[in-house]
């Protein structure tokens, strides 16, 4: 959305999976509430991070995933904790609403049914005029993550109308 807002002229389209559609006041509300607490790890990093998870612990939390989905987000994990923190931290101080305001560009607004972002939709949809909001049943969160083929025909779809 950035992008789109600072040079549209390099943006035809857009599609935006499980926007976070708050201003800066009720970013920082979700930073300090939400996030900040999820970042206990204060051995790995200068920062503290979230920290790595059992099959068990995860399962506990996730009794519907499965082995090989909770082994594939640990090595994400793994690699990039630090990074999840500093872009969680700098997309709650972005002030989204505002700037989705700017967007003059067809945009596919795409939300998993269970997606704690869908708070926003109706405000993400009003504030992107013009823009196609549609839910994808069966993804708890971001669809490219529960329902990659679903989101490649989605987008691929949008892009050529």
């Amino acid at each position: 959305a950035i992008v789109a807002v600072q040079h549209p002229e390099r943006v035809k389209r857009l599609v935006l999976d499980g926007l976070p559609y708050w201003n800066r006041e009720q970013g920082q509300v979700i930073w300090e509430r939400w996030f900040l607490p999820m970042f206990t790890d204060t051995t790995s990093y200068h920062l503290p991070v979230t920290p790595m998870m059992t099959w068990e612990e995860f399962q506990a939390k996730n009794p519907d995933s499965d082995r090989e989905f909770w082994e594939k987000c640990e090595a994400i994990k793994r690699r990039s904790r630090l990074w999840m923190r500093l872009s969680q931290e700098g997309s709650t101080g972005y002030d989204v609403a505002a700037a989705t305001l700017k967007v003059k560009r067809p945009t596919l607004l795409v939300y998993g049914d269970g997606d704690m972002l869908r708070r926003g939709e109706e405000q993400a949809k009003a504030g992107i005029k013009g823009s196609i909001h549609t839910v994808v049943d069966d993804s708890p969160g971001p669809v490219h993550m529960y329902q990659p083929d679903e989101f490649a025909k989605l987008s691929i779809e949008f892009f050529e109308r």
